[in-house]
């Protein structure tokens, strides 16, 4: 798929402490208060950056299929084990090109392919799951369901933050707090933004996959690179 590079997994010392703190930050999610159409975005991000910290030294992708599985049962979705059954190299590649990034050829992270599949799940929609269509370098453009869907997060008191309406500046507010302060950690971005590390998150992911932003370095002594 990456014409033989490598998705950067997670680091086994960091694994508990990554894992830690994507489940507190989906536990900000409320997922009665968003249609299907709405959640999904948000879902691929989660299950991608599950998948991405590889807490399974082997089977980590089918144990994160079985976890979707169940988790989305959990929530009330109807959710059946046979659409990863028959798209189950198209789901693992799917979460490849989630998770990575080449700026210098171009390559950015793409999170239509993993949407199309859940689309398809949760929707019963016919978006074509194709391997090939996955393939770096390949002409043809990722599947596009509309933008800002994955940041507009709502509290479980009900209240919605102000993303909804000014995502595109919060975005920019991100993009450029990261350029004055490249060093600046999440619980200082939280500080200066007053808005929560998960919607923080799903911004600086918009920006890596528009291309304007890259991380440089682990989570503790690195920096960002606003490009």
């Amino acid at each position: 798929m990456l014409k033989e590079d490598s998705v950067t997994y997670g680091d086994k010392a960091t694994l508990k402490a990554s894992l830690i703190r994507d489940f507190a930050d989906e536990r900000e999610y409320d997922y009665g208060g968003n249609p299907p159409e709405k959640v999904i975005p948000h879902f691929s991000r989660f299950i991608a950056q599950i998948w991405q910290v590889h807490p399974f030294g082997e089977g980590n992708t089918r144990t994160t299929a079985v976890f979707a599985i169940k988790y989305l049962r959990s929530l009330g979705y109807h959710a059946m084990n046979n659409m990863f059954k028959e798209n189950s190299w198209y789901f693992r590649n799917a979460l490849v090109r989630a998770n990575y990034a080449d700026y210098p050829r171009g390559v950015k992270c793409e999170w239509g392919y993993l949407e199309a599949f859940f689309r398809n799940l949760l929707l019963g929609e016919k978006n074509e799951l194709k391997s090939r269509y996955l393939l770096i370098g390949i002409d043809r453009p990722p599947p596009r369901f509309g933008e800002g869907d994955a940041s507009q997060v709502v509290r479980k008191s009900g209240k919605k933050k102000a993303v909804r309406k000014s995502g595109k500046k919060m975005v920019e507010r991100v993009w450029e707090l990261l350029r004055d302060q490249p060093q600046l950690t999440f619980v200082g971005m939280v500080a200066a933004l007053g808005i929560t590390r998960s919607t923080i998150q799903k911004h600086i992911a918009h920006l890596k996959a528009a291309g304007r932003l890259r991380r440089i370095g682990p989570d503790k002594g690195g920096h960002w690179e606003v490009l």
